[in-house]
């Protein structure tokens, strides 16, 4: 099936995902205190699954009719409301595996002290529980699982299913219209195409209308001190306006005067600068289509960086993998080799001289970002812009931090990347005082609940207290920060893969020890060496990789 994407969203993969993760909730394994969450989570399953084998058609449809470009970004909007829901189920069973291992152990010891003939083997929460003669475990576990989930998340549930039944809804109208669409004759204007090649006949006349193009060709506009970008020509059909100029261009295109010349048959809506994105956009488009649906996401998230800006591959990869662009269980050399392709082609370049950092030409990050349509966006210094509604992807200079303050009612239901830069040196936007930053900035993560990463280069900037509220979030780096960060608000979240933490705090060390084997689901740690190289306990979220300023190990 042939992938949609929107913003380099790929939608067939991201909905299968949706699917399975539906049905692994709608199973046995689970008890609910609502008895019509099943039937919901069943409704859910059978939404996404019809969709799903239309969504290709969309994409096709689309760039005939805007109505469908709709159609398909309000799926996008259910569809990630959707994962929102189910990943914080995936939170809740992480939290009961965590917080409630003790309380299981406590049940298991009482339960084997009370009959020598009974055992049990107890494992997470979430797992089937095994015993011989004791139902008092069992009992605990059924409880532990039914009480998984609040009557507010089986309300954030019921929400999403009844959005994506009313896109179902619509699904029999919307293939109809394909229908008509496909079965229409296409009946464009069909425009004279023209080209440099001057006819057989002789040209007569015209000779100051000649004399004057030709100086207006090659004198400098007063106004601008520049060349014209554009001369029209202006005559009803038939008057000889098309050869005039191909007799003018035959006589201009074997001087010394310009570098370049060539002959372009446009449309009769005609824009320079429109002209040669849709030019450079043409040329890259059918490489981008070409590439694996994997690497097109991979591709897309450099738009949310300014231009020439040089990444790191190791916190690339660890991005990625917080929005899924690779699976949780995807090794990082296989997400090296995500990067090799994009280089070999031709996507990304090497920085000369820094190891493992990458960085976009100019022309492709343009491409970049009109794939994005707007759901990767950056605010600079000096950069006076509005934010889309539709962005889901936010880098932002700390100077302009209160710019997403006013804009936090449009942000709040979709923002998933927040990187938060240090603003350069210069920068005429009025210096946002450290107390003021800090003060905004925990505002606004209490209102950002469905970020996965979140990037803060701020040297005054200081992390809030309680980040409970984050449940999604995969990664996080605290990157140049004089400011002494409270550790023990990382160890609620569960979800989380990557932390990075360049600060120079010792404190932060017993902290560290005491609670890092909470996140059982990090599996990259980056810390200065003499913070990390003493954690007893860093071996037990399972697949961890350490990074000690530039070395890493296993």
């Amino acid at each position: 099936m042939a992938a949609s994407a929107i913003g380099g969203w790929v939608a067939s993969a991201f909905i299968t995902k949706l699917v399975e993760k539906v049905c692994s909730y709608a199973g046995d394994q689970y008890e609910y205190q609502r008895k019509d969450t099943k039937e919901k989570l069943r409704i859910l399953e059978k939404n996404l699954s019809s969709i799903q084998t239309v969504i290709h058609i969309a994409e096709r449809v689309q760039a005939k009719n805007t109505a469908m470009g709709s159609w398909l970004r309000r799926i996008k909007d259910a569809a990630c409301q959707a994962e929102d829901v189910l990943d914080l189920f995936d939170y809740r069973v992480l939290q009961a595996q965590t917080e409630d291992r003790g309380m299981i152990s406590s049940v298991t010891s009482a339960a084997a002290g009370s009959s020598s003939s009974s055992s049990s083997t107890i494992t997470t929460a979430s797992t089937t529980t095994s015993s011989s003669s004791n139902s008092t475990v069992n009992q605990s576990v059924r409880l532990l699982k039914r009480f998984l989930f609040s009557d507010e998340d089986i309300d954030e549930l019921i929400s999403v299913v009844d959005k994506f039944v009313e896109i179902d809804s619509e699904m029999q109208r919307f293939l109809e219209f394909v229908k008509i669409e496909d079965s229409r004759t296409e009946q464009a204007v069909q425009w004279r195409t023209t080209t440099s090649m001057p006819g057989s006949g002789k040209f007569f006349g015209r000779v100051n209308e000649e004399n004057k193009l030709k100086r207006l060709l090659v004198q400098i506009n007063e106004q601008s001190s520049h060349p014209y970008d554009v001369i029209s020509i202006v005559g009803i059909g038939g008057v000889g306006k098309t050869t005039l100029v191909q007799r003018v261009y035959d006589q201009l295109h074997d001087t010394d005067h310009f570098d370049l010349t060539v002959w372009l048959h446009v449309s009769d809506k005609f824009d320079v600068g429109q002209q040669k994105e849709d030019d450079i956009i043409s040329v890259l488009r059918p490489s981008y289509e070409h590439l694996p649906d994997h690497l097109k996401q991979c591709f897309v998230y450099f738009a949310l960086f300014p231009k020439k800006y040089h990444l790191r591959g190791d916190e690339l990869i660890q991005m990625w993998r917080a929005h899924g662009f690779l699976d949780t269980q995807t090794p990082d050399e296989t997400a090296r080799r995500y990067i090799n392709d994009l280089l070999q082609l031709l996507f990304i370049e090497k920085v000369p001289n820094r190891e493992d950092h990458y960085v976009v030409h100019d022309l492709l990050h343009d491409f970049a970002e009109s794939v994005s349509n707007g759901e990767h966006f950056r605010i600079e210094d000096d950069l006076d812009v509005c934010i889309p509604r539709n962005v889901r992807h936010l880098y932002v200079s700390a100077s302009n931090i209160l710019k997403v303050y006013m804009s936090l009612e449009d942000l709040k239901k979709n923002l998933r990347s927040l990187i938060i830069s240090k603003a350069q040196e210069g920068a005429s936007c009025e210096r946002v005082s450290s107390s003021n930053f800090n003060h905004v900035l925990e505002h606004i993560l209490k209102e950002l609940r469905s970020l996965r990463v979140l990037v803060l280069c701020n040297p005054d900037g200081m992390l809030p207290d309680s980040l409970d509220h984050l449940v999604h979030l995969r990664y996080l780096n605290i990157h140049e920060s004089r400011n002494f960060i409270n550790v023990k608000s990382l160890f609620k979240l569960y979800h989380l893969q990557g932390l990075s933490l360049q600060v120079q705090d010792m404190i932060m060390k017993k902290e560290l020890q005491e609670g890092l084997s909470r996140l059982t689901q990090l599996r990259y740690l980056k810390a200065p060496e003499k913070i990390i190289s003493s954690i007893e306990l860093i071996g037990r979220p399972r697949s961890l990789k350490r990074t000690r300023g530039e070395q890493s190990e296993e």
